[in-house]
């Protein structure tokens, strides 16, 4: 499947962005599953009924969510770049490339503010993009979704954990080949929360991003818990109630 074929395929359809924070335990499945669900990276453990999967890290691969792929019948949207070769287990029909542009580098530590311009040309590079959280985004904007809400993407620890499924009762993300990765809230507190380097960078990242976006008219809303603050925020049920009807 080419990512062309995806192009408006959503118009003016309720989306929702889903990472895998801590705020996700919260979240009742039941009442987002009609509507246009993207899972992004771990996230994807949190039920079976996603529409969508979306990665840019490698490292997912090394992980038994990636591997389970095989048995959910969702789209998989991946980073080439970072992905390919590592899809052997999936059906190819259900695997969508796409490629980005660039807004940093870090080694000239120059940005490049025409990389985070989202674009409809679904054969074009997309943003460039410090989280998976901003390809999902972008390739949600591509499928003509509006609103586009965050779930999950909380940039911050809860109770020294950064991720939902850390939490006792939730289904696990499990390493398959690698060593342990350890998950350290050492970068302090931000909004009296702790954070981690991938915290700081996230925020920092959002929030040139929202700034785009506002500038486009994106209408991208923040229902997620913890400290992300540059999108527009609602609780889940004020957009059910004010987006409901955008099945």
């Amino acid at each position: 499947m080419k990512l062309k074929e995806l192009e408006n395929i959503h118009s003016n359809k309720l989306c929702f962005v889903i990472g895998a924070g801590p705020s996700l335990r919260y979240v009742n499945f039941d009442k987002i599953e009609k509507f246009i669900t993207i899972a992004v990276n771990s996230a994807i453990l949190k039920s079976n009924n996603f529409k969508y999967f979306v990665s840019d890290d490698w490292a997912v691969s090394n992980y038994n969510y990636f591997q389970d792929l095989k048995d959910i019948n969702c789209i998989n949207l991946l980073f080439r770049d970072k992905l390919k070769g590592r899809v052997s287990h999936l059906d190819k029909e259900k695997v969508v490339w796409y490629d980005h542009k660039c807004w940093f580098d870090p080694g000239a530590g120059k940005r490049y503010p025409e990389g985070l311009v989202l674009t409809k040309e679904a054969d074009k590079p997309i943003i460039g993009a410090r989280t998976s959280t901003g390809s999902a985004i972008h390739l949600a904007y591509i499928m003509g979704c509006n609103p586009i809400v965050l779930l999950g993407n909380d940039c911050c620890f809860e109770n020294g954990r950064r991720y939902f499924w850390q939490f006792s009762g939730e289904k696990k993300a499990s390493k398959v080949s690698g060593g342990i990765q350890p998950w350290l809230p050492n970068r302090g507190k931000i909004k009296n929360k702790c954070v981690d380097k991938n915290s700081v960078d996230f925020l920092e990242y959002f929030e040139v991003l929202s700034k785009q976006t506002k500038k486009q008219g994106i209408n991208i809303i923040n229902a997620s818990g913890g400290i992300l603050d540059c999108f527009p925020r609602m609780s889940l049920e004020e957009v059910l109630e004010k987006y409901g009807d955008r099945i």
